[in-house]
């Protein structure tokens, strides 16, 4: 919920208390090349004032888990146009749910 909160008022704030330090947002770009995000270079372009979106509505497909892993599957609706899907790779930490890397397409 924090991840998808954090997209949609563009707070990265919520974001980062979900990730881990080491986080890393993955994708393959038309290329077919790898581009690989950390969470800091991801932060700096977050701005507030000017989101790439008007709307972005959400549903999670999936949640496969074992033991203190998992992988949840989001997909995304923007603007009621564009889907992107979010693969979220998850590791329970200290009692806490939190984000390893995302895999963006």
């Amino acid at each position: 919920e924090l991840y998808v909160r954090g997209l949609e008022t563009r707070n990265f704030d919520l974001i980062a208390t979900i990730c881990l330090p080491e986080f890393k947002l993955m994708s393959a770009g038309r290329d077919g090349k790898l581009h690989v995000t950390t969470l800091e270079k991801w932060s700096k372009r977050f701005d507030p004032a000017n989101p790439p979106f008007e709307s972005l509505d959400y549903s999670i497909a999936k949640i496969d888990r074992e033991g203190l892993a998992a992988q949840v599957k989001v997909i995304f609706v923007i603007d009621s146009t564009r889907l992107v899907t979010d693969f979220l790779h998850m590791l329970k930490i200290d009692g806490q749910w939190r984000i390893a890397n995302a895999i963006d397409y």
